[in-house]
């Protein structure tokens, strides 16, 4: 059995990667179970996986400043000890071979007592399950104080670390000072997942030779890009581009903000909600304008689409950052830092791609690096090992 423990506070793409991953090892027999402790995802399927949700716990503010419930009231103590209780509950009765916590200790600093005491207790079973910190490819950077503290705890919890990334594009060490630290405690059980993907699709050609292709604005399913959506609108409605525009808003925009979006746009531009044909939508488009999560890079990946990415930097984050500069190094992505977006530099932009006529998927004869995007099976394979060998000792 393996059960996973995944909080999401902003947007859904840390949910996403863990259903992946627990949806392949479900399809090929393993037990599995999922808690989860963030507002429930929308159509996300979860076949095969046990779900426990907690009460929902989510961020106020894009800094993770100011936590709240489901209705918008402040956590408080109580709700902590309700959720404590289900997770000691479900342990002990679950009893997991392996227990994968999704971005702590590298993250999440806010559910450490909730955290603390849930490995606690599952340490204290006899035999004892295997302990593993799952994280994506680039972490926000730390002070000094806070890296010491999470090596601290990987010493004193954790039995290994999957990291959902391709070395070859960022090592651990390239956003975490203390990896040297980290790789000296677990030896061997640092793992490179690679990138974990959307599964393969088939690409609509039909829909690539519609005239004409779209650009499509995203921002995920988080709130941090409403300020996005909003230059992008007024690109679309005021610059003059003759194209076709679609905006694909996430469940993190409140329902104000997302009809006043709909309010503001004219006869090609087109606002909706997110939706699950998002991969062929953004292969046959003619230029995505996206932030640079995770989940989202590695759509674009898969798709081949050609991509202007604002990567987010509110309150001091410098994942996207990172993880975009180096995309676009290696020649798969444009980027327009946050600090530069405005209704000019984005329609100048815009102006500027869509007068290049090769994608990324048409230009074969262009020597782009392979990125490894096989993540979901490899975290599946080497949790199946990991499953394997326990039970093999005892």
């Amino acid at each position: 059995m393996i059960l996973f423990y995944v909080q999401h506070l902003l947007g859904s793409g840390h949910v996403q990667r863990i259903v992946r991953i627990a949806s392949a090892l479900a399809a090929r027999g393993e037990s599995v179970a999922m808690i989860t402790g963030g507002i429930p995802v929308a159509g996300l399927k979860t076949d095969g996986i046990e779900v426990i949700q907690l009460e929902p716990i989510r961020s106020a503010a894009l800094n993770f400043s100011h936590l709240v419930d489901s209705h918008g009231c402040a956590v408080d103590a109580s709700i902590f000890k309700r959720r404590a209780t289900v997770l000691d509950t479900t342990l002990k009765r679950l009893r997991p071979d392996v227990v994968v916590i999704e971005t702590f200790p590298f993250g999440r600093r806010a559910f450490r007592s909730e955290i603390g005491s849930f490995l606690n207790t599952a340490k204290s079973f006899s035999p004892a399950p295997m302990i593993v910190s799952s994280v994506r490819d680039i972490l926000q950077r730390r002070v000094d104080k806070r890296e010491a503290e999470t090596v601290d705890w990987l010493q004193r919890h954790f039995n290994a670390v999957m990291v959902h990334g391709d070395p070859r594009v960022i090592r651990l060490e390239d956003s975490f000072a203390r990896a040297a630290e980290v790789i000296e405690a677990l030896k061997d059980n640092l793992v490179y997942t690679g990138y974990i993907s959307a599964p393969t699709f088939m690409r609509n050609t039909a829909r690539r030779d519609e005239t004409p292709r779209e650009i499509i604005v995203t921002a995920g399913g988080g709130a941090a890009g409403l300020k996005l959506y909003q230059t992008a609108l007024a690109v679309a409605m005021n610059h003059p581009i003759d194209h076709h525009w679609r905006f694909l808003v996430g469940g993190g925009v409140g329902e104000d903000d997302f009809r006043s979006l709909q309010r503001g746009a004219g006869k090609q531009i087109f606002v909706e909600r997110n939706r699950n044909d998002f991969l062929e939508l953004i292969s046959a488009s003619r230029l995505v304008i996206c932030q640079a999560g995770y989940n989202t890079v590695t759509d674009l990946l898969v798709s081949g689409a050609r991509a202007l990415t604002i990567p987010f930097e509110g309150s001091g984050e410098t994942e996207q950052r990172m993880r975009a500069e180096r995309f676009v190094k290696l020649g798969y992505l444009h980027m327009l830092s946050e600090d530069r977006l405005s209704i000019d530099s984005l329609g100048d932009a815009v102006t500027k791609l869509t007068s290049c006529s090769v994608t990324i998927a048409e230009a074969s004869h262009i020597d782009y690096p392979a990125i490894d995007l096989n993540g979901v099976t490899q975290s599946a394979d080497w949790l199946s090992r990991c499953i394997w060998r326990i039970k093999q000792s005892r």
